[in-house]
């Protein structure tokens, strides 16, 4: 089997899985035209069955066709025993158009047995629903078999097995089913409109209801004047997650962790100067809040010490007081009159001198 074809049919078989409910191992009812041309092609039927479906098969067989196969004339005895060993190998189904059932007959009768085509078109019914799938030579039962919707068709042509496409009958059955489906889902995204619902739909459209019911409640609320609506509606907005803001198409930045980074220039004379300017003015910043912290725990002890006086102002200092240079016991002479005297006793060098 191609490739090609091979494929198609897997597809096909997956199709009457989901639409019509297939599942494997499939039972296929075979005729005897079918049992007699795989004979004759020199064919596997059974395992040119199972690579054609692509899955295990049920080989199934009417009791109408046994009957045709025993009473049908073959060249030889060795292809006749052929025929009846495929059949044996096949499950009979007990179709009820010969009188076997009968205890006082033996044997089954030409007269009450069924042609291929009235057996297995009875067998299939009108809906299938044995889901069965049908291998014939017979080209008036595959016309009727295309009728029954959800029944695959299979037969042999030039030693080559071929399954028919999906017939306009099953076909109809899916698109309409497909279409119910796409029903169903808008009937359920319509429960906001007021838009009847299935039953299993019926408690999400009885809670879409009430939220709207209860956003209406509370605008007519708001607009009356009623306080504790107002507070609800703020609480709401004040609790509402902020709205996604839409990423930026585009070539993104590189990666920062893989970026080299720039190395700091040197300063120069003039810059380092003025970075210890200004390092010295933070220090003396840094140096007057720490004076200006002093004071004021040196405020708060005299006033502890004072017994609850006055206190000066944190935010004044305290002037320092200048002593006068002399000796310690302030006797000294001071500068101006230290000046004095050797102005004086140097004019006096000069006048003895002249």
């Amino acid at each position: 089997m191609r490739g090609k074809r091979s494929k198609q049919y897997r597809k096909l078989m997956h199709r009457y899985e989901l639409s019509f409910n297939f599942r494997a191992p499939y039972q296929v009812l075979l005729d005897d035209e079918i049992i007699r041309d795989s004979e004759r092609f020199k064919m596997d039927l059974l395992g040119g069955l199972e690579r054609t479906l692509h899955g295990a098969i049920k080989p199934m067989i009417t009791q109408c066709s046994v009957h045709a196969l025993y009473t049908t004339h073959a060249d030889t005895a060795a292809t006749k025993s052929a025929w009846l060993d495929v059949a044996r190998k096949c499950e009979t189904r007990r179709c009820g158009h010969t009188p076997s059932n009968n205890p006082t007959t033996t044997t089954t009768s030409s007269s009450s047995a069924l042609s291929t085509c009235d057996c297995i078109t009875s067998v299939v019914g009108s809906t299938n629903k044995n889901r069965y799938i049908v291998a014939s030579q017979d080209a008036e039962v595959r016309a009727r078999c295309r009728e029954v919707p959800g029944t695959p068709i299979v037969y042999i042509r030039r030693s080559v097995m071929i399954m028919e496409p999906m017939a306009e009958a099953s076909v109809g059955v899916r698109e309409r089913e497909e279409r119910g489906k796409v029903r169903s889902g808008v009937g359920r995204g319509a429960t906001s409109s007021g838009i009847t619902t299935p039953k299993s739909t019926t408690k999400a459209a009885t809670t879409v209801m009430g939220k709207r019911k209860r956003d209406a409640d509370e605008h007519q609320g708001s607009a009356g004047g009623n306080g504790r609506d107002d507070a609800d509606g703020r609480d709401d907005a004040r609790g509402a997650a902020p709205p996604l803001q839409k990423r930026r198409k585009g070539p993104k930045g590189p990666n920062p962790l893989s970026v080299k980074k720039t190395a700091k220039k040197p300063r120069s004379g003039e810059e380092e100067k003025h970075g210890a300017v200004v390092e010295s003015q933070a220090s003396d910043k840094v140096g007057d809040r720490s004076r200006v912290a002093r004071v004021h725990a040196t405020g708060d002890q005299n006033a502890e010490g004072n017994g609850g006086g006055e206190v000066d102002e944190p935010g004044k200092r305290k002037r320092r007081r200048k002593h006068k240079t002399g000796s310690n016991n302030g006797g000294g002479v001071s500068h101006s009159a230290a000046a004095a005297a050797a102005a004086a006793a140097a004019a006096g060098v000069l006048a003895a001198e002249a």
